[in-house]
């Protein structure tokens, strides 16, 4: 655990970050995104913004362009850092698996620390404006803006989404933790994205139009959830790197470094060798692949007493199917 390592994506972008806005070294708390002083702190450290098209044009065009949420991740990550790095045959396989709607948000509250990084490599979603693969995404829980909410008063638990792409544009998500499923939060998504294109078009910038939004927004969800899913269910992930604050030559990488999927990913990629050697279990063999994760829930106590009942909801890992021979199914409680 004590080898030097590179800079992982994070590090790069938060480095970034600071050199552009140097003023958010003097922050020495937690900020909460939709609030006041996360606005005042963003127009202390960020350059002027003037009108309208030049909000529409940096969003599109500058990475360092600091707003409320990036001052909130800031006085997270100043005092956890860490990186969670995908296994690259799992993380394929995640990719791959759809997201159930049906799903409860509450499954995403269990992060493992008040921020993380997941890096892993998505590739573009087709009809999303931004064409270019994405090397990871940070996440932490906030208060965000509901639907229609204008006060302080009507914020809501949300989880935050700063996704990074290979050309170091980032982008953002969130995720409204109050909607009881994954299936109202894309909707709601959905909504707000159409009303923020309209509003840009009207202010003159030039937009191009998604013509599969709904596709689009679903993959993206599914891309995104999945992984962050796997690493909330806390199987098959091991911590290979801590800095060193004692060190003679310090480490480019100032995270926590864990690395997850090895033993499912080595599963994977030896069952992909098997099948593409012909070496399957015949015809009909299906692909190494993940058979999508899923909700398993049951009501406990006595029927004839409906207020002592309780509902117990349990997520169901992933099954590796033709990928893992010794791993068994886990589940995790997350509601009661």
């Amino acid at each position: 655990m004590s080898h030097r390592r590179p800079a992982t994506p994070a590090d790069r972008h938060m480095e970034r970050m600071l050199k552009a806005h140097p003023r958010l070294a003097e922050i020495d708390h937690e900020v909460i995104a939709f609030s006041e002083e996360a606005a005042m702190l963003r127009e202390m450290c960020d350059r002027p913004i003037v009108g309208e098209l030049s909000i529409a044009y940096r969003m599109q065009n500058d990475p360092y362009m600091l707003l409320p949420e990036d001052v909130s991740l800031w006085s997270r990550w100043r005092t956890c850092k860490h990186v969670y790095r995908f296994d690259r045959n799992l993380s394929e396989e995640l990719v791959d698996t759809p997201i159930s709607g049906d799903m409860p948000t509450a499954s995403l509250r269990m992060l493992p620390y008040p921020v993380v990084f997941v890096e892993a490599r998505m590739p573009t979603v087709d009809g999303m404006l931004a064409q270019r693969d994405m090397v990871g995404f940070f996440v932490w829980i906030d208060k965000g803006i509901a639907e229609g909410a204008t006060m302080f008063e009507d914020s809501v638990d949300a989880l935050y989404i700063k996704i990074l792409y290979e050309d170091g544009m980032p982008g953002s998500m969130q995720v409204n933790l109050e909607l009881p499923t994954v299936r109202e939060c894309v909707e709601e998504t959905m909504r707000e994205d159409e009303w923020e294109m309209r509003r840009l078009e009207a202010a003159g910038a030039s937009m191009r139009v998604n013509d599969r939004p709904e596709e689009a927004t679903w993959k993206l969800y599914g891309m995104v959830l999945n992984h962050l899913l796997y690493i909330v269910s806390d199987t098959d992930q091991e911590v290979v790197y801590r800095p060193s604050g004692n060190s003679r030559r310090k480490s480019k990488c100032q995270s926590t470094l864990h690395e997850v999927g090895v033993r499912a990913g080595r599963a994977i990629g030896a069952a992909k060798v098997r099948y593409v050697g012909g070496r399957g279990s015949g015809e009909g063999t299906v692909r190494p692949h993940v058979r999508s994760g899923h909700w398993h829930h049951f009501w406990t106590g006595p029927r004839d007493k409906p207020d002592k009942r309780k509902l117990i909801v349990r997520w169901v890992m992933p099954t590796f199917v033709n990928g893992v021979g010794d791993d068994g199914t886990v589940t995790h409680r997350v509601v009661k």
